[in-house]
């Protein structure tokens, strides 16, 4: 279990790090996190919008 949130200790590495990913994400069309969109119960044309 998680006890400390490094983000907060290590806040550059964390946004590289989640610049590595989004990069990544972008070069596989995996599909983009909106809010609202309940991912278990919707079809995946309807998530479906890439990076």
């Amino acid at each position: 279990m998680e006890q400390i949130n490094l983000v907060t200790q290590k806040q550059e590495k964390a946004k590289e790090l989640e610049r590595i990913l989004d990069n990544y994400l972008i070069e596989v069309h995996a599909p983009k996190w909106q809010d609202g969109i309940t991912w278990k119960n919707t079809p995946l044309k309807k998530i479906n919008s890439n990076y």
